[in-house]
């Protein structure tokens, strides 16, 4: 059976679900979620801020679209630290390795399939 979207309803104002609201990490805390706020607390607690899961999981999405299309991993490592706002927040632990620690995190549990 294939869909079809009538899109004669569509005005160009229209808004489009950004991809946390579809991708696998909505409503309740999924496990997903979870194993990715694990791994994140696993490198250092203080990455995902108290209270703040949603924001810390919307980074990692974020992040899976600069993994999607960039594959240079030094790249990567710096979009992720700023992203999770380590050197601002964390200077401590804003080095590379943490970086890609993030960065394997949030592919392995929010974007394996690229």
């Amino acid at each position: 059976m294939d869909l079809v979207l009538d899109t004669r309803s569509l005005d160009v104002g229209d808004a489009v679900e950004p991809r946390a609201e579809v991708g696998p990490c909505t409503g309740e805390k999924s496990a997903i979620q979870a194993a990715f706020l694990e791994a994140l607390d696993a490198i250092d607690p203080r990455i995902s801020k108290p209270g703040k899961d949603d924001q810390s999981v919307s980074r990692g999405l974020d992040q899976c679209g600069s993994i999607k299309t960039t594959k240079d991993r030094a790249k990567l490592i710096e979009l992720t630290l700023d992203r999770f706002t380590i050197a601002t927040r964390l200077p401590d632990i804003n080095n590379t390795d943490t970086g890609g620690r993030i960065l394997d995190a949030v592919h392995k549990n929010l974007c394996p399939d690229f």
